[in-house]
């Protein structure tokens, strides 16, 4: 199965052999929660991260951090945000320290695209006068691109209650699944 817009057909899931397939994933609960997500293998030749949104509707209402620091939440506009990963610091291992009172936050994996088209960003960064690290935040792909023309998906193994395995697809248009592998913990802190 490649996970193009014609598997998922408008849904944010479907199945096929056993498996539900995600382009991103709610966490559906509130209060004080503790995401504690750990790289476990990366197969992708291309850059890897993880990429977070908040809910519009209902708005969410709360707090992030990420790491020790402070996420801002623009409530005006949806923004989604990526944090490379990698399985070497400083990355390996990302703690999110979540007090939601409304709404949901989403999770989905990212690549990054910039080496599909390698002479592009120094065009782009000619005519703008900006350098190529300006551009890097802005050429990964996700579940939560426009369009969903990416091959961006995954599936989630259950290890233990309230810890899962995410098994990632890079943008490529392929169904190996193994490009970005990382555990999530959930716990609670209240």
């Amino acid at each position: 199965m490649i996970p193009s817009n014609r598997a998922f057909n408008g849904k944010e899931t479907f199945e096929e052999d056993g498996k539900t397939f995600y382009r991103s994933w709610k966490l559906l609960r509130c209060g004080k929660i503790r995401l504690v997500m750990q790289v476990k293998d990366i197969r992708s030749s291309y850059k890897q991260g993880i990429a977070f949104s908040v809910s519009s509707t209902p708005v969410f209402m709360g707090t992030i951090s990420i790491n020790g620091q402070n996420w801002p939440i623009d409530r005006r506009k949806r923004i989604n945000h990526v944090i490379p990963v990698s399985q070497d610091a400083p990355y390996d291992r990302l703690v999110m320290d979540l007090d939601i009172q409304d709404g949901y936050i989403r999770i989905a994996n990212a690549s990054d695209f910039l080496d599909d088209y390698p002479e592009l960003i120094e065009k782009v960064s000619a005519q703008t006068g900006r350098t190529r690290e300006q551009f890097r935040g802005c050429t990964f792909t996700s579940g939560f691109s426009a369009g969903n023309m990416y091959g961006n998906a995954f599936w989630i193994e259950t290890l233990a209650e309230n810890t899962f395995r995410f098994h990632c697809n890079d943008h490529k248009m392929d169904d190996d699944f193994d490009d970005l592998i990382f555990d999530l913990e959930i716990m609670d802190t209240e």
